[in-house]
This record gives C-alpha cells, sequence and structure tokens, in this order.
C-alpha cells in the first residue's frame, strides 16, 4: 500500500555565526518541526556556519564525524526523526560540502556536494557518486544546491529513489551586485531565473518523487577569493568592471535569497513554502509502493549551458588553485593533492580568465 511521510524543510538566515548559535536555532527550528508530526526534517546547506565566500569556511570545516556530525545524530536520536544538512568537511587530504542524513536509530548516509558553484571551489573540491539511504520512508536521495540546475544527476537518480533532498544555500547569482569602497556599485546580467523558480518543480514531475528542498533567507555580502581574478571573471558580463582593478581589495559581492525553502509534490506542485526570515515548510507526501520510473523524456533546465561553462569550468576551474593554497595554508602541505586532470582544468579556466580580461579591456 502506498505510505506517506511528513517532510519539514527548514529555512534559516544565512549570515555567519559560531557554531554554538547556530545550531541552537537549527535545534529551536528542527523542535518544531518534530512536534509538528515531521518525520523526516531537512536543515539548509553550511545551516552550522551560514553562507559565505571568505576564509573562515576553511576555518570552519569540520572531520566527518566532528561536533555538527554529533549533534545531527543526537538530534534525530532525541527527536525521533531523520535529519539532513549539509557542511564542509575535511576528508583525509580534501575538504568537501557534504550531505549528512541522519536516522533515530544512529545510521547515517552522506553524499559530497558535485559541482561548486564558481567561488566554493575555493573552499571544497567536487564529489562524483550518488547517495541513495534505504530506509523506513522509502528509498532517499541526496543532492547539495547548484547541483540542481545539472540534468545529469537528475538522470542518475531516475528510477533509484522514491524522495529526494536537497539542501542549499543558493542566492539568487543571476542577478548580483558588485560593489567598492569607493561607492561604485554594478548589477550583473548573468541570467534570468533561479533553479528554484522552476526547475526543481518540473524534474520533480519528471522523476515522479517530492523533493524537499532547504535554503536560506536574507542576504550575501562578502569578500571573494583571489579578488583580480574574479573580477575577471565578472567583467565576462560587466566589462566596466576592469576600470576598478586598482580597488579589487575592497570588492564586495551582494546577493540575496529568495524564499525558495519548500516542499514539492511528485507532481511537481508546491505543497508547502516557508514564510518569513526562520521558518519551515511543512507537508505530507504520498510515496507508492514501487519506487517510480520516469515516463516520458526528461525536460531541460532553464539554466544555459554556457552559464554552467563559466560556473562549472572557467570560474569553479580558476578557484581550484585558491583551494590548494588555502586548505594547505589551513591544514598543511599535503592537503589538496593535484590531479592530472585538475591541473589541466586550472591552467585552461586561467587562460580564458585572461581572454575575458583581454576581450573587456577591448570592449571598454
Amino acid at each position: 500500500m502506498p505510505k506517506t511521510v511528513t517532510l519539514a524543510s527548514v529555512q534559516m538566515n544565512a549570515t555567519p555565526a559560531p557554531l554554538g548559535e547556530r545550531l541552537s536555532r537549527a535545534a529551536n527550528l528542527l523542535a518544531q518541526a518534530a512536534a509538528s508530526g515531521a518525520q523526516v526534517v531537512l536543515l539548509p546547506e553550511c545551516f552550522n556556519l551560514g553562507y559565505t565566500y571568505e576564509e573562515i569556511n576553511y576555518e570552519r570545516a569540520e572531520l566527518p564525524d566532528g561536533q555538527t556530525a554529533q549533534w545531527l545524530k543526537a538530534q534525530a536520536h532525541q527527536h525521533n526523526v531523520y535529519v539532513a544538512g549539509s557542511w564542509i568537511v575535511r576528508v583525509h587530504d580534501h575538504l568537501f560540502q557534504r550531505a549528512h542524513l541522519a536516522a533515530p536509530d544512529g545510521r547515517t548516509w552522506h553524499y559530497d556536494k558535485h559541482y561548486p558553484l564558481v567561488w566554493e571551489r575555493a573552499f571544497f573540491r567536487e564529489g562524483d557518486t550518488l547517495t541513495v539511504a534505504d530506509t523506513e520512508h522509502g528509498k532517499i536521495g541526496l543532492m547539495v544546491g547548484w547541483d540542481s540546475a545539472h540534468p545529469d544527476l537528475w538522470r542518475r537518480y531516475a528510477g533509484k529513489v522514491d524522495l529526494l533532498l536537497i539542501p542549499s544555500s543558493l542566492p539568487r547569482v543571476e542577478r548580483p551586485s558588485v560593489q567598492f569602497a569607493s561607492g561604485a556599485r554594478y548589477t550583473l546580467a548573468i541570467g534570468n531565473h533561479h533553479v528554484a523558480d522552476g526547475d526543481l518543480h518540473r524534474q520533480a514531475a519528471w522523476l515522479g518523487v517530492p523533493v524537499a528542498y532547504s535554503t536560506a533567507w536574507g542576504e550575501l555580502n562578502t569578500l571573494l577569493p583571489m579578488p583580480l581574478l574574479s573580477l575577471g571573471v565578472m567583467a565576462g558580463y560587466q566589462p566596466a568592471l576592469l576600470k576598478h582593478t586598482e580597488d579589487v581589495g575592497s570588492m564586495r559581492f551582494l546577493a540575496r535569497f529568495d524564499r525558495h525553502t519548500k516542499v514539492i509534490g511528485a507532481d511537481g506542485t508546491t505543497l508547502a513554502q516557508a514564510g518569513e526570515g526562520d521558518a519551515l515548510a511543512l507537508a505530507t507526501v504520498t510515496l507508492p509502493d514501487h519506487t517510480p520510473v520516469p515516463q516520458r523524456a526528461q525536460p531541460p533546465v532553464e539554466t544555459d549551458d554556457f552559464t554552467r561553462f563559466m560556473a562549472d569550468i572557467v570560474g569553479a576551474g580558476a578557484m581550484t588553485l585558491v583551494y590548494q593554497r588555502g586548505a594547505r595554508q589551513h591544514y598543511g602541505g599535503t592537503m589538496a593533492p593535484t590531479s592530472r586532470s585538475t591541473y589541466w582544468w586550472a591552467r585552461f579556466a586561467v587562460l580564458a580568465f585572461l581572454l575575458g580580461v583581454m576581450l573587456g579591456r577591448k570592449w571598454r
């Protein structure tokens, strides 16, 4: 017989804060969700830290069984719910953005983000394996943030899951602003939509599974790693930025977070959406007897190939050099060993950056 499960997606402010403060806020929201009947609770990406592109990301990385992981397991046991969320972990000689799922009985599963979003790649590397947790609530798959803009990951989960959990803190990077200490401010036109606007709904309906999506609220206001390199990449969208190379150290990147925390039904409709501030989206979904298999062609995502190329290859590729330097500065010279593929992709990205600078100067 079909079974039901109550899902809760948690919305938290993106501003970084001390670990104890972040975990306390998450615990209050989790307790509210459990008291409302939630059986599976999803926390946002970087819920234990907040979302930023600054060096605090290196400093706050944890071991896989560190304080946040132990907290997550304790919360799952205390409230008798499944709890998921993601944060940066240090595994052997690399850092990853890892989604963790904890069961009330102590079992755990994890998934490493496949597609770091541009500057995220300065703080952790990509993963490459899927995760399917076999639970009493069905087979649960995991993605993180920007992963959901990639059709290949949705295809890889097709016919394998009954439910997807996507912790995210994805700002509206398609319309960010860049501001300098001089007061100069520019808005970049990178795209026209956010993946959570429609793509999540169409891909959920194609898979035929409910999706819980949990994200941040507020505004991202951050310095950027390797600011001159970052300015060069963004100059491909706004060549006037090249006038500010001498002021690049003060450059701040600003982007808002929309109210995208929600539960999406297997037919692609929004079943619940969080309100303002720290809040919950709570909904009960029905899971079929058998894991659904798509019955039609996969719909395309609105994020175009060029945007993904700039984010995943040019931007993130260039940031791999920053990642290696930062990881080694914080954790020692054996961290972040360079693979042959990373070596060549990183250099390709730097060449693409230099081309962007030259073209930008031509356009000025």
